[in-house]
């Protein structure tokens, strides 16, 4: 019987190495240029940042092994009217919800599903809550991004 508890937790490591492995190699398609400019700065610079802009903060979770993220990154965030109405908008930023900061963030706004896409004043506050149950298209983000265009 030991011996069966051997193999088990060996398939056990071995799936989880795996696993491992797979989503590094996914998270990697998110590294493609986009239209929406994402700030490549912390939490709190984004805040500050922010509020100097008087704009909201709009955040997308994300996780390596999301196919449904994977799909709204290259099919939306890289349109061209997309882009110039979000940065028009907000101060914009990405996090993987499993790495760096994006876990801390994604805690803070107990971010549970994915994508999820939140809108912040920049006090910290969330303003709004977007796509938990669907993935937002072209339009949504369009029409979300003139809600909060210049309140």
């Amino acid at each position: 019987f030991m011996l069966w508890g051997f193999v088990g937790a060996g398939l056990i490591l071995f799936s989880a190495y795996s696993f491992n492995l797979y989503t590094e190699r996914e998270r990697s398609k998110f590294d493609i240029p986009t239209a929406v400019s994402f700030e490549k700065t912390d939490f709190n610079s984004a805040l500050l940042k922010a509020k100097e802009a008087n704009k909201p903060l709009f955040i997308d979770f994300y996780t390596g092994w999301c196919a449904p993220c994977l799909v709204f990154t290259k099919n939306v965030l890289t349109d061209q009217e997309v882009g110039e109405f979000m940065n028009d908008a907000f101060v914009n930023l990405k996090y993987d919800a499993e790495k760096g900061e994006g876990i801390k963030i994604a805690k803070k706004y107990k971010v549970t599903s994915y994508p999820t896409l939140l809108i912040i004043d920049s006090d910290g506050n969330l303003l709004e809550r977007i796509g938990d149950q669907w993935v937002p298209k072209k339009e949504d983000m369009i029409a979300v991004s003139k809600k909060y265009n210049n309140q």
